[in-house]
């Protein structure tokens, strides 16, 4: 099923007894729902950020004839306090007389609602189509039963939600698989619940839980607060979580809405940046020294060694000479003799070309140092000083040219606050400090556990290549 579980689900309606069916055949299939009657009083403090559906009735006065401007200011006051600006939903037009207004509807979201308009062309879903109205000759009341089974009412809702998406068929995998996260998520809360219940006190059990994941992860390093023993434990749980969730995903998982999913003809560094830094990156933590922490190097500290030797060593020489020869002579060089034979009769006009080269790709990157520690050592408290990497966010508008060598291990392209970079180490400077340097620096992201277990590899290898002994 492609509809969203865990409330999800927003229905806009100001008569309740016309949307308690729609609750109730959601209902029925597991399909989590939160209603509103579109009154001022009962709108939520705090907007959604999640809803991927909302069944949205044009008609919000009451029943009165529809007039434009009225049901503008109410339905505006609704969408605007119920979600968040660019929160990615589909809208269903849920009312008796849904053509009325619906250009207008349209309007509203291309003109005066741009932040708040679905991601989906607008879906017509008339009552009339799932209710029949009965009329109490009495009381003249009027009551609305569904003239579909609760079955048919979901097949047909959720049909209809199919074809809203079948422009943007792209939306059935993310639905889908928020849907598959919150299973998953449910299952593995129960496992663990399930493990305390076996004892006698289940509070005291999970609590036991908490404080041995936590251990796990973080030794003899944890901080025995109740905060910070859960948080830890909360991390591990995110390991337990994805295993389930890749289960799940492999077993579960189908799709019968998209279609061609054909290599793509261009993708924008800039967003294989952005992916790169939700893969590899973690942002917003604390000051302390951990394995992984990247932090930042300024002021006087990147004219000393190792910073000041870094973009030299890494710089591809052949195409700064290149350019050096073209910049000199108006032309392309025939060779790299010709090359080599004008460096060395402008051997101080070169220098000061490199230099200007040097200092062009200097002001727009930063020098870091990064913690490269084993995890272990830290969670055992078996550190004695701080392992460090100097390395450099090399601007990607300099990219071509980093050098390519057995010493330098260089990055995906990555976006750090706004701006794409490489990083680069040089893994010739390898060293060491104090470990109380780090002790209260903030650092500007961490390395996730993959990224800095790839860097150790390489690393290890280069501080173990054998070499060997022979006559040249």
């Amino acid at each position: 099923m492609i509809l969203p579980k865990n409330g999800r689900v927003i229905i806009i309606d100001d008569e309740p007894n016309q949307a308690i069916p729609l609750i109730l055949a959601l209902s029925k299939y597991n399909v989590s729902s939160t209603y509103f009657d579109a009154k001022k009083e009962t709108l939520p403090e705090t907007r959604f950020s999640d809803v991927r559906v909302m069944f949205l009735d044009i008609n919000l006065n009451g029943g009165q004839q529809p007039n434009w401007e009225t049901e503008k200011s109410m339905l505006r006051m609704n969408i605007t306090s119920l979600i968040n600006p660019q929160t990615p939903y589909i809208l269903f037009v849920w009312s008796v007389n849904e053509e009325d207004h619906f250009k207008n509807l349209e309007l509203l979201f291309d003109q005066e609602l741009k932040d708040y308009k679905p991601i989906a062309p607008l879906i017509k879903m008339s009552k009339k189509e799932l209710f029949n109205q009965e009329i109490d000759e009495e009381s003249g009341r009027i009551t609305w039963i569904l003239s579909k089974s609760l079955l048919e009412t979901i097949e047909f809702i959720n049909l209809k939600l199919q074809e809203g998406i079948s422009s943007i068929d792209s939306l059935e995998v993310l639905f889908k698989w928020e849907n598959v996260v919150a299973d998953s998520t449910t299952e593995t809360t129960n496992e663990i619940i399930s493990l305390a219940k076996e004892k006698s006190d289940i509070n005291i059990e999970l609590k036991k839980i908490y404080f041995k994941l936590a251990e796990a992860m973080w030794g003899r390093q944890m901080i025995k607060n109740p905060n910070e023993i859960s948080k830890k434990a909360a991390s591990v749980l995110s390991d337990l979580l994805s295993d389930k969730l890749q289960s799940n995903i492999n077993q579960h998982l189908e799709f019968s809405i998209i279609k061609d999913i054909n290599p793509p003809e261009t993708f924008m560094e800039t967003d294989k940046a952005i992916f790169n830094s939700k893969l590899l990156l973690n942002l917003n933590l604390k000051a302390e020294a951990f394995p992984g922490n990247v932090y930042d190097v300024v002021g006087a500290e990147i004219e000393k060694f190792p910073y000041n030797g870094l973009i030299a060593d890494s710089l591809l020489i052949p195409l700064v000479s290149s350019d050096f020869f073209e910049d000199k002579n108006g032309r392309k060089a025939e060779s790299s003799d010709e090359i080599s034979n004008f460096k060395k009769s402008s051997k101080k006009e070169y220098c000061i070309f490199e230099k200007s080269k040097r200092d062009e790709i200097k002001n727009k990157s930063k020098f870091v140092r990064i913690e490269i520690s084993p995890i272990c050592d830290y969670a055992q408290r078996k550190w004695k000083v701080n392992r460090i990497c100097p390395a450099l966010l090399w601007s990607s508008n300099f990219v071509q040219y980093i050098g390519k060598s057995d010493n330098l291990y260089i990055s995906p392209i990555l976006r750090i606050e706004d701006e794409c970079y490489y990083l680069v180490i040089d893994l010739r400077y390898f060293s060491s400090i104090n470990l109380n340097e780090l002790k209260d620096i903030q650092p500007i992201f961490g390395l996730k556990h993959s990224f800095l277990t790839d860097i150790q590899s390489i690393l290890s290898r280069h501080v173990n290549r054998p070499g060997i002994t022979f006559l040249n």
